[in-house]
């Protein structure tokens, strides 16, 4: 209310007090007309990266390095190959170590001795499989570079990959590191079944990037 309300005579406050509620702005109309705004420029915003990806692509598809992956014949089957085989591989070597963790398999081994084994492997087939993985969006960059199921599963490698470092590094300096105490214990088993839902999403959404449209 203004200063001095409490002085007005209380026969004029109800006039005063509804020509105050009519002076100030609707700030649920502001609110709303800020956050309509705020959407707005979110979606500009979306669509300008949208059509960049769009032109990148379309201009991937236009080099010399692209247009020798479509037309000879046996690149694209031959990298899609090896690509399998090094998912194949992580695969496995992640979901073993994952399930020792859980206490599913090879309990009798010490989880840091069976991570020491696998896990300094996948690092290299990884390389592998981003070298693949970079040959294939080159030789079909209009599939995959707007594909949602391809942004989702580059989102979930990245994810996992850290994850996978974050279980590796610690015992890379104590082989007992989280084993130590039952709280270690139980961040490791929950990192453990994160990766293996994240590896497991991978590998559905490299699948979906063929039955997806792009954006």
């Amino acid at each position: 209310m203004p200063e001095g309300y409490d002085a007005v005579p209380s026969d004029q406050r109800a006039p005063l007090a509804e020509f105050a509620r009519r002076s100030l702005p609707d700030w649920t109309l502001l609110r709303k007309a800020v956050t309509v705004r705020e959407r707005s420029d979110y979606y500009s915003k979306n669509a300008i990266m949208l059509t960049e990806l769009h032109n990148f692509a379309e201009w991937l598809a236009t080099t010399a390095m692209s247009n020798t992956i479509q037309n000879v014949s046996w690149i694209i089957p031959t990298v899609q190959t090896v690509h399998i085989v090094c998912v194949a591989l992580v695969i496995s070597a992640v979901f073993l170590v994952d399930l020792r963790i859980l206490g599913v398999f090879a309990r009798a081994q010490p989880m840091a001795a069976l991570s020491q084994r696998f896990l300094p492997w996948i690092w290299y087939v990884i390389l592998v499989l981003l070298i693949t993985g970079t040959l294939l969006i080159i030789g079909e960059p209009t599939r995959s570079v707007t594909n949602p199921a391809f942004m989702l599963k580059m989102l979930m490698l990245i994810t996992v990959s850290a994850l996978t470092l974050s279980i590796e590094r610690p015992m890379r300096r104590d082989p007992a590191y989280w084993e130590a105490s039952g709280g270690r214990r139980a961040t490791i088993v929950t990192l453990a079944i994160v990766s293996l839902f994240l590896w497991s999403g991978i590998v559905f959404a490299g699948r979906w990037i063929a039955y997806i449209s792009s954006y």
